[in-house]
């Protein structure tokens, strides 16, 4: 239990009185506690997500999955993807990137949005630029209903396959 005194002393003709209150100030604290846990979580989680080594990726799926809004990237996504988060974040993904494969890629997320079960990418380029890398990507659904991905530089492993003729380790 925690208590917090408050007192005052009032001085009286020959004797001291203190006047005051006692207050339970328990649930306060507790809340306090739990709050230094969650901002600490927060500052894990927060910490682990930008400094991941592969990109990370979070949409919102907007109406019933025909468009998503890109709600953040950890700073490896904004590396890939050749611009700053803050120009990413806030934007309608299949408007910012309409040279994303389709329908496979709307298709692709609109099956992890609806039946829940992750997916495999195959190796794309979110802009048809040589500058661009071929991106693989592990998508799933988080139970805020958004959508996330990591995504992985295969760059070197396509251009190996194309040089030797072979995609995806097939003759």
């Amino acid at each position: 239990m925690f208590i917090r005194v408050l007192s005052q002393p009032v001085r009286l003709r020959n004797e001291t009185v203190w006047n005051g209150i006692i207050l339970d100030i328990t649930d306060r604290k507790r809340a306090e506690e739990a709050l230094r846990r969650t901002e600490q979580k927060e500052i894990r989680y927060h910490s682990f997500f930008e400094n991941a080594c592969n990109g990370v990726l979070i949409y919102e799926p907007v109406g019933q999955g025909e468009d998503y809004i890109i709600k953040d990237v950890n700073r490896v996504t904004a590396a890939l993807l050749r611009m700053d988060k803050e120009d990413l974040v806030g934007k309608r993904l299949f408007e910012e990137f309409p040279d994303l494969p389709s329908p496979y890629i709307p298709d692709l997320l609109y099956r992890v949005l609806t039946t829940e079960n992750p997916e495999f990418v195959t190796p794309l380029k979110y802009r048809n630029r040589e500058d661009f890398p071929w991106i693989s990507h592990y998508v799933f659904k988080l139970p805020s209903g958004e959508i996330a991905s990591f995504m992985i530089d295969v760059t070197e492993a396509v251009t190996e396959d194309a040089n030797s003729g072979t995609m995806g380790g097939a003759d």
